[in-house]
């Protein structure tokens, strides 16, 4: 792997326009975009945003991976992705740590729908600012001791969640996962974290939280929500408000916002 030189890493920064800064800024927390989610974003034509995104891909602060072609004819959209070269460049202009923001991984293509299905989520839920965008979070862990009265002992622990997407709300917290996996461990460690976060929720007296499942599509709801609600059912005192639905869903009903977003997700009993 070739070094990158400080010098490379400084000229390429002070090349970089300021809307093309403000362009690859995008990246830090969204390491892959196609056109289209660039034009739903930023709210402008997609050969405006194919441009921008091509500038970048000039500077070699980001590539481009041609979208494969469809067995329905056409081809997906080209997945443009942050580089080695623009990762060091974001870290500098960002003033943050080594390793704080990498280059992805692109061979997995099921990786790169999941990675894609996420930017569409927080562009659709038309509060990005808010948002917390696949952020590392931390918190204190408690154990439920008693049902009577709602009774919390602090364990002295922390544990560590990422969710794709959360966004901070005086009603309820909202986390969203978008699951395509099939993985029943996985599955079960996923709600296993949820089940903490709400335990820890409650023990310091917050409103309950809100978490959201997206699935791919339609059959991949059908296929894998019997496990989540397996898991569900066999889990005691599982606090977080859970819901489901699916991408296919929320393109058909142009979701916009995060009320619109929970308008139609299935709220789950178990």
């Amino acid at each position: 792997m070739t070094r990158l030189s400080r010098k490379r890493i400084t000229e390429t920064l002070l090349r970089l326009a300021p809307v093309q800064l403000a362009d690859l800024t995008l990246f830090r927390h969204h390491k892959k975009w196609t056109v289209p989610l660039l034009a739903m974003h930023l709210g402008v034509d997609q050969s405006t945003a194919n441009r921008r995104l091509h500038r970048l891909v000039q500077r070699q602060v980001v590539d481009r991976l041609l979208g494969q072609y469809r067995v329905t004819g056409g081809r997906q959209p080209d997945l443009y992705y942050l580089t080695r070269l623009g990762a060091r460049v974001l870290r500098r202009h960002l003033q943050l740590g080594s390793n704080y923001i990498e280059a992805p991984s692109v061979g997995n293509a099921a990786s790169n729908t999941h990675d894609l299905w996420v930017v569409e989520i927080a562009i659709r839920l038309n509060r990005w600012d808010e948002m917390r965008h696949r952020e590392r979070m931390t918190f204190d862990r408690y154990e439920h001791v008693a049902d009577e009265d709602a009774q919390f002992r602090e364990t002295g622990e922390r544990f560590v969640l990422v969710p794709d997407l959360m966004l901070p709300d005086d009603d309820s917290d909202v986390y969203i996962e978008v699951e395509q996996t099939t993985r029943y461990q996985h599955i079960v460690q996923k709600h296993r974290a949820y089940q903490m976060l709400g335990t820890t929720y409650l023990a310091e007296g917050r409103i309950l939280p809100s978490v959201y499942i997206i699935f791919g599509n339609e059959q991949q709801e059908r296929a894998l929500l019997p496990d989540h609600l397996r898991v569900l059912s066999a889990t005691k005192n599982y606090w977080p408000i859970i819901g489901c639905t699916n991408m296919d869903a929320i393109r058909r009903e142009d979701v916009h916002s995060l009320d619109a977003l929970e308008e139609m997700v299935r709220f789950l009993s178990f």
